[in-house]
């Protein structure tokens, strides 16, 4: 018999990229490591785990509910017989199974009788795989894997301002991500797209969530009222897209809505003398406190 050797050789040819046409981010590394650190490779590997386990607890659950009852016949003399003949097994045998299937299927007394000295026992599943305390222990392995608290998978435990800070940090490392991202998508946009380094142009991600959307547009309202803000960036920050809201602006602009639809006189929209003047010239209230000073003489209204 000849047998024949071969060498297998490998080459591995690695490809430069062209770094205009590149788009790349890494997660949890810097630009100029070669890769990025895989955050979610612990929880998959839990996650796989939790399938296997789930899985196990059906296994036990269709042994709880497949009942398996077992006879055990006299000894008879000698060990490892039966005091009992074949028929006399046979017969007890079917009695038994009879009684039990009857008993599934109706209402009512099942009677048989057994020879001195047969058991009749049921056979026991292992329940400990049902504890929630382990389900428990596999979320926290999950969530934790992946950087966040177990109770915002399952809404169990916490309270809203552990869970708030929470969301918070989350917010901040995606945003991380975002910073990577938007260096990424202006360098492919402005090498392919613009190619005019007098006109480079950025896009960039507003760091606004709905879980700190009521906070940002406070602050861009400060922002806005008490300096020079942004109003594209307030009215950003309340979910609607700028674009949007100023073509309304623009539209209801063109059709004098002002004029044909002014606001109503009330202290915010007067100023001055004119605030005075529209102060209405009697209270119509049935509140009692203001039914009192009427009647008193307080606060009398000019």
């Amino acid at each position: 018999m000849l047998i024949g050797l071969t060498n297998k050789i490998e080459i591995n040819v690695g490809l430069v990229l062209n770094n205009d046409k590149t788009m790349a981010y890494k997660v949890r590394a810097k630009l100029e490591d070669k890769w990025g650190r895989p955050i979610g490779m612990a929880a998959f590997v839990d996650m796989l785990y939790d399938e296997y386990f789930t899985e196990s607890k059906r296994n036990v659950l269709d042994e709880v509910n497949t009942t398996v009852i077992y006879q055990t016949f006299p000894e008879g003399k000698e060990k490892g017989t039966s005091a009992l003949t074949q028929d006399q097994q046979k017969a007890q045998h079917d009695n038994i199974k009879s009684a039990l299937f009857a008993k599934g299927l109706q209402q009512g007394i099942n009677f048989f009788s057994v020879a001195a000295g047969t058991s009749i026992e049921k056979l026991k599943a292992n329940l400990d795989l049902l504890n929630v305390n382990n389900q428990d222990e596999l979320i926290k392995r999950i969530s934790a894997s992946l950087g966040f608290s177990a109770s915002m998978l399952n809404g169990d435990g916490g309270s809203v301002s552990s869970e708030k800070s929470n969301i918070q940090l989350i917010s901040a490392e995606i945003f991380s991500w975002l910073e990577q991202i938007e260096e990424e998508f202006n360098k492919v946009i402005n090498a392919n797209l613009i190619q005019d380094r007098q006109n480079y142009i950025e896009v960039k991600y507003l760091p606004i969530t709905h879980a700190n959307r009521d906070d940002q547009v406070k602050h861009l309202k400060d922002l806005y009222t008490h300096g020079s803000g942004s109003l594209q960036a307030w009215i950003a920050a309340t979910g609607i897209n700028p674009d949007v809201y100023l073509s309304l602006m623009d539209e209801e602009y063109n059709a004098n809505f002002d004029q044909k639809y002014p606001p109503h006189p009330i202290s915010f929209t007067q100023n001055g003398s004119d605030s005075e003047d529209q102060k209405p010239v009697d209270n119509d209230t049935d509140n009692p406190n203001t039914m009192k000073n009427k009647d008193t003489g307080a606060n009398p209204i000019e």
